[in-house]
């Protein structure tokens, strides 16, 4: 934001005209740009890194986090609270560009989401069969759960001749 203003108005409190959109001067320069880097993005960078770090790393600061915050549920289960400090509801605001790039282990599937997790392959179930997703009743359930009830699943409809075949492909 300092950045932007400095670029745009000069260090005056006047508001200028912009000459050259943001998106230009973040430019490389052999781009055509002045090469400065965006700070938004390198944010959401440095805010994936932490929740890698907290789903794979140990120590300290990660059981603090792991028992105050996730409680043995899956990432994609969690949800803003105001009680939540600013730092955590920073971290849950890019949670979904961190979701989309990761791929993850099973282990005892306590801590991944059927639906929404790539654990079985590169895509995650909800975007392979959307029209399952849609009507299923249990659309945050972890893999553990699932394989508990011998991977059978409920759903709002009976499910059309499509709906049958798409049921088997996933089974």
């Amino acid at each position: 934001m300092v950045r932007k203003r400095f670029f745009w108005q000069g260090g005056g409190t006047k508001r200028k005209y912009h000459l050259i959109k943001w998106s230009r001067i973040c430019k490389t320069r052999r781009k055509g740009g002045l090469g400065v880097k965006d700070q938004r993005k390198r944010n959401i960078g440095l805010l994936c890194k932490w929740w890698w770090t907290l789903e794979r790393g140990e120590g300290l600061w990660h059981e603090i986090v792991r028992k105050n915050y996730l409680k043995n549920s899956c990432v994609s289960h969690l949800k803003r609270k105001q009680s939540n400090s600013p730092s955590w509801n920073d971290l849950l605001s890019i949670r979904d560009n961190y979701l989309r790039g990761r791929k993850i282990r099973i282990g005892k599937g306590t801590n991944a989401d059927f639906w929404q997790d790539a654990w079985c392959g590169n895509t995650p179930i909800n975007e392979k069969f959307p029209a399952l997703f849609e009507i299923c009743n249990e659309q945050k359930i972890t893999v553990a759960k699932i394989a508990q009830r011998n991977w059978r699943l409920t759903f709002r409809c009976w499910l059309d001749a499509e709906l049958q075949e798409q049921w088997r492909t996933l089974e």
